[in-house]
């Protein structure tokens, strides 16, 4: 059962509060939202679900990561902070193909670690771990919230 308080602090910002109580369609998504938010031993599992693979992944990294360049990151990464250091780096690097593509957005992101961690790649695993739990997490609360509505 869901006290007036509560109905008060659930109400969905775009609705008006009113002292009267409400209409019956303002009830009804007030009880909708209060029964996604109540914790239920299926949410948990499937929870926990979704944390033993991230926090796998994560102590893999945290024991197995190497702070040396790999592979592109020669290719990718190095260019750039060569560049850096010649004094010639521009915009247009970071726009420049990486295996026929163009990867700005990740170029930027692992340069400026790069440069922040004078090139560790270990924080570089990590904050692409970070990004990766991120996304899952929005993912599973996406799931919760447009899945079946009778759990």
């Amino acid at each position: 059962m869901v006290t007036s308080a509560v109905r008060k602090s659930l109400l969905l910002p775009w609705r008006q509060r009113d002292e009267s109580g409400g209409s019956p369609r303002q009830e009804e998504e007030i009880a909708t939202h209060a029964s996604h938010m109540r914790v239920t031993p299926r949410k948990v599992l499937e929870l926990l679900v979704l944390l033993v693979p991230a926090l796998w992944l994560g102590s893999l990294i945290f024991h197995y990561g190497v702070d040396s360049p790999w592979g592109d990151q020669w290719d990718g990464t190095f260019p750039l902070l060569a560049k850096t250091q010649a004094g010639t780096l521009r915009l247009s690097d970071f726009f420049a193909f990486h295996n026929e593509h163009r990867i700005f957005f990740p170029s930027l992101l692992s340069f400026f670690l790069a440069r922040l961690t004078h090139w560790n790649v270990r924080a570089e695993l990590l904050v692409i771990w970070l990004l990766t739990c991120v996304c899952a997490f929005n993912v599973w609360r996406i799931a919760t919230l447009t899945g079946n509505r009778n759990t």
